[in-house]
């Protein structure tokens, strides 16, 4: 309480709780959320809730502080991610965390995906090559680890030109790590590099979607005069997944889910640049086999 009246508000709880859904750090788990760890979330969380609960001006503002509100607001912050025995939020929370967060990593993988291959001028983000948990300023002016992003891109050099079974799946098992995204910009700016008559000047076109899945994918080609693509990402994947961890790929999830292509690609030979898989694209193709190993295909005639 702080002048007889609920601190923090209803309002301001609520938003405390959004915030600690979207800025969870992956790697505090209630196995390792460890102590220093724990008090550097925490300084986040209670600088940026201070910042929020002045700028709403309805219990305190930067001209007129309500310092016995905003004190109550930062003890109850800190008590809530204070680990420890007797600390039950952090046991509830935990779990739904993890499944909310798992289905925002296969989501925002799309939309990166989308916005690389889409018609326009594509743009990334200083340090978001990798998974950003940033919240607004000052948060998200805290300077860019690049040493670990060339390390991690060296790494996925390191593997070579051609990506196998084993090399994807180990992308998939620990999407967290961020190197699955990394690869994702990579590959799709690589290919960009590739064909640059294709992403500047290529038509957009429409693809058409059927089966019991078709609410769950995007879809649409690109045609220049020399090339064709074809891109495919999964959609509200939250309802397709079923609370399933399980990465959005493989013939039982998409069943009988197909794209009917606004070209036929029959006598023509397409490479998906995210897996290196040939195929042989006609008129119709199955989700399935676009997403059989990888949650998202951008295919290009080879």
């Amino acid at each position: 309480m702080a002048n007889d009246k609920p601190a923090p508000s209803p309002n301001d709880e609520y938003l405390l709780y959004q915030t600690l859904i979207g800025a969870w750090p992956f790697e505090l788990s209630t196995a390792d959320y460890g102590e220093n760890e724990a008090k550097a979330f925490c300084e986040r969380i209670e600088k940026y809730m201070l910042k929020a609960i002045r700028e709403a001006k309805r219990s305190t503002s930067w001209i007129n502080q309500n310092k016995e509100y905003e004190s109550a607001v930062s003890s109850f912050v800190e008590t809530l991610l204070t680990p420890g025995p007797r600390n039950r939020f952090l046991d509830d929370f935990a779990p739904f965390q993890r499944r909310v967060a798992r289905i925002g990593l296969w989501n925002s993988l799309s939309q990166t995906l989308l916005k690389l291959t889409a018609p326009g001028v594509p743009d990334i983000y200083q340090g978001n090559e990798l998974w950003d948990l940033s919240l607004v300023d000052p948060d998200n002016r805290r300077p860019v680890d690049y040493k670990r992003r060339q390390q991690m891109f060296e790494s996925l050099r390191g593997t070579g030109d051609t990506s196998d079974a084993s090399s994807i799946s180990g992308l998939l098992q620990a999407p967290e790590d961020g190197r699955l995204k990394l690869y994702s910009i990579w590959r799709t700016l690589c290919l960009r590099q590739e064909q640059p008559d294709l992403f500047n000047k290529g038509e957009y076109l429409t693809v058409t979607i059927e089966g019991t899945k078709a609410d769950h994918v995007v879809a649409f080609a690109r045609r220049s005069e020399t090339s064709s693509l074809l891109v495919v990402v999964p959609r509200l994947v939250a309802t397709l997944l079923s609370g399933s961890d399980s990465p959005p790929i493989g013939e039982q999830l998409w069943g009988d889910t197909r794209l009917l292509l606004p070209f036929r690609g029959s006598g023509t030979r397409y490479r998906n640049a995210l897996t290196r898989q040939i195929l042989d694209l006609d008129a119709t193709i199955n989700v399935a086999s676009l997403l059989a190993e990888f949650p998202a295909a951008i295919c290009v005639s080879a």
